[in-house]
């Protein structure tokens, strides 16, 4: 049996056995491939906006469980306004590994400067809100602590649209966290 091994740009290998596959060509099998792919791709999307749908849920309750916070309302203590974030966050969290071991341009966190920044804006992002709704004892600081949310929650949010600062090696991202380091330096 004589066998060939094709590579592809991805570092794939398929094995063609030749004897008896004389109506099976090279790109028939190009194009199986080419479908597997376009199927990966399509559960890439699925799961990415889910993940943002997640990320807009999140932000969603922690705006209600704050204002309700602020009121002094018994309705903070709601059932689904007390799990319901907590079940958020772990579908993010599952979300993003996933998206984090499948992702097409290769974005690592402690490997790239983009997905490192991603990933400490989101427990900056966390920290802030569990600051704000549970540990601040005072107006004043459950307000600095809800400005930091949203705004870590920015900053966040418009470091996913920089496409620019998705290049393996680029450390221009590491400036939006010496960006927010600075601006809370200057608040405490």
């Amino acid at each position: 049996m004589l066998y060939t091994n094709r590579s592809d740009a991805t570092g794939f290998k398929f094995n063609m056995i030749l004897a008896g596959l004389s109506k099976l060509s090279t790109d028939d099998l190009s194009n199986s491939y080419k479908y597997k792919t376009l199927g990966n791709n399509n559960m890439y999307m699925i799961v990415k906006h889910a993940h943002l749908t997640i990320i807009t849920l999140t932000f969603i309750f922690f705006i209600i469980n704050f204002v309700l916070t602020m009121k002094g309302s018994d309705k903070v203590n709601n059932k689904l306004l007390k799990i319901g974030p907590h079940i958020l966050y772990t579908l993010f969290v599952l979300t993003f590994i996933y998206l984090v071991s499948v992702n097409p341009l290769n974005l690592y966190p402690f490997v790239n400067g983009w997905a490192s920044s991603k990933l400490a804006g989101f427990v900056l992002y966390i920290v802030s809100i569990t600051f704000a709704l549970k540990w601040a004892k005072s107006t004043l600081w459950r307000v600095v602590s809800f400005i930091s949310a949203v705004f870590w929650f920015a900053m966040s949010a418009r470091l996913g649209f920089a496409d620019h600062l998705k290049v393996k090696g680029s450390e221009d991202a590491n400036v939006y966290i010496e960006i927010g380091q600075s601006i809370l330096a200057t608040i405490c």
